[in-house]
């Protein structure tokens, strides 16, 4: 259970994806409390979901409709609220890249517990690499592996 916090977590915690839509860019400070708040309000999200939905080893069956119902759309979510941040010009390429990187690392995942609900156990994490972008950015809530609250990974 543990192992799938973990995976699940660091899933969402990845999740800071960002280009501009607005009007005038963020100070870079702005962009990433921002896009930082972001991603804990959806991991406070997760993190009270799956406290209330499993008291005990969930089976596969369980694992794959809570991810397709609760895990994948707050994870979309939180791309979309930091798809609307417009960061600093200087950090435009990078957030692009990371947006890219991280839908497809959610679509990557989406396909895998479609065939197998343990691959959300499995020791290969498809959001490594996002989370390494996420922190370079500044994002560290959103590139981390645990969001503080529970004991994961």
């Amino acid at each position: 259970m543990k192992r799938m916090a973990g995976v699940l977590l660091g899933a969402i915690l990845v999740v800071a994806a960002c280009s501009s839509s607005g009007s005038s860019a963020l100070s870079k400070d702005d962009f990433v409390k921002q896009g930082n708040a972001a991603c804990q309000k959806g991991n406070d999200a997760i993190n009270s979901a799956q406290s209330q939905s499993f008291s005990s080893q969930p089976t596969p069956e369980q694992i794959q409709k809570f991810f397709k119902d609760t895990i994948a759309p707050n994870i979309k979510k939180q791309i979309d609220d930091i798809d609307k941040l417009n960061p600093p010009k200087e950090l435009q390429a990078q957030v692009d890249k990371l947006v890219t990187d991280a839908r497809a690392a959610l679509t990557k995942l989406q396909e895998q517990v479609d065939k197998d609900p343990s691959a959300l156990e499995s020791s290969s994490d498809p959001f490594a690499d996002v989370n390494k972008e996420a922190n370079a950015l500044g994002l560290t809530v959103c590139g981390s592996s645990d969001s503080g609250s529970s004991s994961s990974t």
